[in-house]
């Protein structure tokens, strides 16, 4: 089966890969513009991957002589990425596959289809969907279809330096078609991005890399910029945010992905639609209520929660311990607690700190610890996986020596943000794959954006960010899509502490979100 029709300024070209009954050289179609050859479809064809004789394609041509293309390749054996990176982005446009290779456990849902709509209507969009809906997905589903349409050549993706590897994986999923560089920040110079920029079309790069935007980025601005945990731009005095809204208005568009827009205040959320929006949003903004904040990003926000969406999700279970503190914590937590009482000024945040470190650990001895242990012998009774959070790294390495010393060497894995990429994508590769690693100990800050352990159903809070954005993210790397047990959660918190104000912490916090982020919650 073969067609070839002009659409839209490309040839939309379907055929069968089955062609045994047509000779090698007959010419399958011809017009002034192109030729195809039987010999060189399927020589096209050798560079797919998940290539079968019984799949059905669908490809876009651009006004070029195929078969002049094809005169570069002289080893079949060669991938498809030689093909593309031949080309400039006039050309990359071509040729590109729609047939979906999706594996069966990543098919795009409904809401996920009106995410991807919404995206594409306007320039600057803030998706802040519910961590764990497929904010990465819809983004690269709707990039992806905004290339083959012709209205963008070139996307750059800016997230966590933890994140990179997580995004090209997720580009050999949903737009494996596509040709993608992984930027890191030690091979970051000129000489580099003058060669790569006009031969991709996906670059990802960390926030780091936007202190200093190259010169070759600067020349050639991308036609989409995706900012992955855009909550990081709330600070407009940082060099990251100067960086993005110097580079913003040369993009055509600008989609930021976050679930947390607002972690403090409503400034959070201002701060991030300068740049999504300039042209609306300026610093008088920052002083109309909340109400009319919500009036005014409503058009350009999208928020969806899971408990709305997500029916084959696995439940969520709540518990928070209030434990006592051991004969040694309480000791030197009064010890502590009197001379801060005795203090003034910038030593009240160093008093207060080693308290909030007192209610984790005292040499060694920690209630926390002991409940930690109690809950981690249930849960490796059941075959089951758990992450444990602490946005301090004492607490994850004291644990760590404790669950090796019970379960065994390899039992449990530490992941934070001192380690060297390679050494985060290991430890995350032995927990997800190694069935006797059944714990990951997380740093907060570096392991609550973007990862998905759904491996694991059971999490562990040693102690609690004073955020609720930043704890619900956290959580959410398990309780997420593919989730199909229960998810149980356990916060640990200690009694007659600073601990014990972190609720009424939290719960303000949460009402400025629930007043205009959540607000906003709607089907499209």
């Amino acid at each position: 089966m073969f067609s070839c029709n002009l659409k839209d300024g490309f040839y939309e070209i379907k055929f069968s890969s089955n062609l045994s009954s047509i000779k090698e050289d007959d010419i399958l179609f011809e017009d002034k513009l192109l030729l195809i050859k039987k010999s060189n479809l399927l020589s096209y064809i050798s560079f797919t991957e998940n290539y079968d004789e019984n799949y059905e394609f669908l490809i876009n041509i651009s006004l070029k002589d195929f078969n002049s293309k094809l005169s570069y390749v002289k080893n079949k054996s060669k991938t498809r990425d030689y093909i593309i990176s031949r080309f400039t982005q006039n050309d990359l446009i071509a040729p590109i596959f729609k047939k979906s290779f999706f594996p069966d456990n990543f098919k795009i849902k409904s809401y996920q289809e009106d995410g991807i709509k919404w995206l594409m209507d306007a320039n600057g969009r803030l998706l802040a969907d519910d961590m764990g809906l497929g904010k990465t997905a819809q983004s690269l589903v709707a990039a992806t279809s905004l290339i083959k349409a012709a209205e963008i050549k070139r996307v750059l993706i800016v997230c966590p330096r933890s994140l990179m590897q997580n995004w090209a994986d997720e580009i050999q999923i949903w737009a494996q078609s596509f040709k993608s560089y992984v930027v890191s920040s030690e091979a970051n110079s000129e000489k580099l991005w003058k060669g790569i920029i006009k031969h991709g079309h996906f670059f990802i790069i960390n926030y780091d890399q936007m202190r200093k935007i190259p010169k070759s980025i600067l020349e050639n601005p991308p036609d989409l910029i995706i900012c992955d945990e855009a909550h990081k731009l709330r600070k407009k005095t940082s060099m990251i945010h100067k960086g993005l809204k110097k580079i913003s208005p040369m993009s055509q568009r600008f989609w930021a992905l976050t679930g947390t827009p607002i972690e403090k205040n409503t400034d959070d959320l201002i701060s991030l639609m300068q740049i999504v929006t300039p042209n609306i949003f300026n610093s008088s903004t920052r002083k109309l209520s909340p109400l009319a904040i919500k009036g005014m990003v409503r058009k350009n926000v999208l928020r969806r929660l899971k408990a709305d969406v997500l029916k084959d999700i696995g439940d969520l279970t709540q518990k928070t311990f209030y434990l006592e503190l051991d004969d040694m914590q309480q000791e030197e937590y009064n010890k502590i607690k009197k001379k801060m009482l005795l203090t003034t000024g910038e030593d009240i945040l160093k008093y207060f700190n080693d308290l909030r470190a007192i209610c984790d650990e005292h040499n060694s001895s920690s209630v926390k610890y002991s409940f930690a242990m109690d809950l981690l012998e249930k849960i490796h009774y059941k075959n089951e996986k758990v992450i444990i959070f602490s946005y301090r790294l004492k607490p994850l390495e004291s644990m760590n020596k404790l669950i090796i010393d019970e379960f065994g060497i390899g039992s449990s894995y530490i992941f934070e943000g001192k380690m060297d990429l390679d050494d985060r994508n290991i430890a995350i590769k032995r927990f997800k794959e190694n069935p006797n690693t059944f714990v990951l100990l997380c740093s907060g800050k570096i392991a609550g954006e973007g990862l998905n352990l759904t491996e694991a159903n059971n999490v562990i809070f040693l102690n609690e960010w004073w955020n609720p954005s930043s704890n619900n993210q956290a959580r959410d790397r398990v309780h997420r899509i593919g989730q199909d047990k229960t998810v149980s959660i356990y916060n640990l918190r200690t009694k007659n502490t600073v601990e014990e104000s972190l609720a009424e912490i939290l719960k303000e916090k949460k009402n400025i979100t629930n007043e205009v982020i959540e607000a906003m919650v709607r089907d499209l």
